[in-house]
């Protein structure tokens, strides 16, 4: 893409400012945005656009969203400094971002899932059936979210497949039934290779899943 606008909505949550910059190989936004309320769920869209100048040429293209919880006085300044810069009171971005090469330890990431139950029981992790994460990271609480609203929920059970060959499983229940369900997980992983299995009987349901997890 030649040309690419991002633009940020959503529903309880207020968007302060937006900002996008394009560079040679990527274009990047900075969202502020603050949750006033508690009520869950929450939810943030983006409206990505784009122009091509020659078709021919389209090749798979990646949006990869990130951030940071808490505020900008709360977390570690190191967090930020591969993002962007402050310069006679602005917000400059880097041109040497490597999106993918920046780790801190102990620092807590998120792996995003989806299910729907007509195409099977096993979760797409980050787009992926099976996935990998540095090895020893520490599995936290997963939340899994029904997308369909209606009047009664089945409580979720998940199966988390790991170990070298992913023959090793350990089921997790959440114990309350609302819409949007947190599970505790705790659950260290040596080798670093994990799937997720649905093992409730839920039919024709589409289902998000959010895990929290901690780097050695």
């Amino acid at each position: 893409m030649n040309e690419v606008s991002v633009t940020p909505q959503a529903t309880t949550i207020s968007i302060s400012n937006h900002t996008t910059k394009t560079f040679e190989k990527y274009t990047k936004t900075v969202i502020h945005f603050h949750r006033w309320g508690s009520s869950p769920p929450q939810f943030i869209f983006l409206d990505l656009h784009g122009t091509v100048c020659d078709s021919s040429f389209i090749k798979i293209g990646h949006l990869i969203v990130y951030g940071v919880k808490e505020t900008v006085s709360n977390v570690d300044p190191s967090v930020y400094d591969t993002a962007f810069v402050i310069e006679n009171g602005q917000m400059k971005m880097e041109t040497d971002l490597s999106l993918n090469g920046h780790r801190l330890r102990g620092s807590v990431h998120y792996i995003n899932g989806i299910l729907n139950t007509k195409n099977g029981n096993i979760f797409l992790l980050n787009g992926c059936d099976q996935i990998i994460i540095p090895h020893d990271s520490h599995i936290l609480t997963t939340k899994v979210l029904y997308f369909k609203l209606k009047s009664q929920y089945t409580p979720i059970s998940l199966k988390v497949k790991h170990s070298f060959h992913l023959t090793q499983p350990n089921t997790f229940t959440s114990t309350q039934k609302p819409q949007l369900q947190t599970i505790n997980i705790n659950l260290v992983l040596p080798f670093g290779l994990m799937a997720v299995e649905l093992v409730s009987v839920v039919k024709d349901e589409e289902l998000l899943l959010l895990i929290e997890y901690r780097v050695p």
